[in-house]
């Protein structure tokens, strides 16, 4: 009769972990979906800015040379706040391609006024905020089952 009781206890206690398994994988999934972590690559965003002041734009590209990737935007500059990010690649100015242009030729381009830019931004996969949020619910859950296991 003990025994068997014992064999309740334990068939009770393997459900309820089972049961909290369950729910662990499919709060890591919602947060996959929330944050954008599922194993699809995520596509690159567009973006146009429009350059209407004089001056100087305050881009510094990492080359001189396509593919004009942004390495930093100087607070000096017309470009500041205007969305725009390192890392960011110019595609386009006044929509023409710039993936061919020799870099004369692009200062040429920006330098004429209004004119609009499009940008590539990079994909992201995963922040770190994202990353920290999975690993803060996993801990959360695997803490209860720890608990759980040693029986409170």
């Amino acid at each position: 009769n003990r025994e068997l009781r014992a064999n309740v206890e334990l068939d009770a206690h393997s459900l309820e972990l089972e049961s909290e398994v369950q729910a662990l994988r499919a709060e890591v999934q919602r947060l996959q979906e929330e944050t954008g972590s599922s194993k699809e690559p995520q596509q690159p965003e567009t973006i146009e800015v429009l350059f209407a002041l004089p001056g100087p734009l305050g881009l510094e590209f990492q080359a001189q040379q396509a593919p004009y990737i942004i390495a930093k935007i100087h607070d000096s500059g017309v470009a500041i706040n205007l969305g725009i990010n390192e890392g960011d690649e110019l595609i386009s100015v006044a929509d023409e391609p710039v993936d061919h242009a020799n870099w004369e030729d692009l200062v040429r381009k920006l330098s004429k006024r209004p004119v609009v830019g499009k940008f590539r931004r990079p994909a992201v996969s995963d922040s770190a905020g994202a990353t920290t949020k999975l690993w803060s619910s996993v801990n959360s859950m695997g803490a209860q089952l720890l608990t759980a296991a040693r029986g409170n």
